[in-house]
């Protein structure tokens, strides 16, 4: 069955920093194309008309049915503020990061906060980041991991 859509725009402000703001669209899905990119772009007059910042980019988030053989229920001491960040040079010199929650604490090197890179889970991930087909903010390749740290997000208290 089809799943339904997400529209994102990015709104940049006065300062030059910018945020995503999301509006879930149920009654589009994910077998009408068509149908999301014309409903993204008649919201995106809609929401320029309610704001002082201005749209740089909009998109649309389709969801992906999960695929067999992964956990379907966390470890019991899974906490989203445990995390790994991930820093990447993209080809053109900016560079872009990601964070993923609920990192395992295995995959660090012993009495340090770095990622073990040569874990073999650890290197699938950082192979498949820079095969080409993931890229920056800007649409560039990324070209090189520069730093793989535990990440402790704020709470939530």
């Amino acid at each position: 069955m089809p799943k339904p859509v997400t529209m994102v725009f990015t709104i940049c402000d006065g300062k030059g920093q910018s945020s995503q703001s999301l509006i879930n669209a149920p009654g589009l899905t994910s077998s009408d194309i068509g149908g999301q990119y014309a409903t993204c772009e008649t919201f995106q007059p809609l929401v320029d008309a309610l704001i002082k910042g201005y749209i740089i980019r909009a998109g649309l988030v389709v969801d992906v049915p999960l695929i067999g053989g992964i956990k379907t229920s966390a470890d019991v001491d899974a906490d989203l503020e445990e995390g790994a960040k991930f820093i990447w040079r993209a080809s053109t010199d900016f560079t872009a990061e990601n964070r993923l929650p609920t990192f395992n604490e295995s995959k660090l090197i012993v009495g340090t906060r770095q990622v073990d890179l040569l874990d073999g889970d650890v290197d699938d991930f950082i192979t498949a980041m820079l095969a080409g087909t993931i890229r920056d903010g800007r649409n560039d390749p990324l070209v090189l991991l520069l730093s793989a740290i535990e990440d402790f997000g704020r709470s939530r208290t």
